[in-house]
């Protein structure tokens, strides 16, 4: 396996020799896990070793990309108010980002139902003006 260099603790993410770089997919761990080395690489997903910012230990952590559940054992067992912080501020965006995508969907559906309406309404004085 390449020699990975490891990068700044504020990050979550290394590069291989290759200038492969590999990070979480989940964005709510960015500021609490460290990825350390990649411990595996497949086609389709990647098996890391990560080390939890916030232990005293350096006790290492295992993380798949197809699943966030050891991270999220471990932040509930280990960091409980540092989950529900983390978890409430997603749970907000995640509203927030559906608020806005409900109006802006319903925005463009009402625009289309004028349209709709506007069509029909000059299609029938057409025809009724004809007649």
């Amino acid at each position: 396996m390449s020699d990975l260099n490891e990068i700044d603790d504020s990050q979550s993410s290394i590069t291989d020799g290759t200038r492969k770089t590999y990070h979480l997919p989940w964005l709510r761990y960015d500021n609490i896990f460290k990825i350390i080395d990649l411990k595996e690489d497949f086609e389709t997903y990647q098996r890391f070793n990560v080390r939890c910012k916030y232990c005293a230990s350096s006790k290492l952590l295992t993380a798949d990309t197809r699943t966030s559940s050891n991270l999220l054992k471990h932040l509930e067992m280990q960091h409980k108010n540092i989950w529900t912080s983390q978890n409430e501020k997603f749970v907000q965006t995640k509203l927030h980002k559906l608020n806005e995508n409900f109006h802006s969907n319903h925005k463009l559906e009402m625009n289309e139902k004028k349209t709709k309406v506007t069509t029909i309404l000059d299609f029938s004085k057409r025809n009724s003006s004809v007649s």
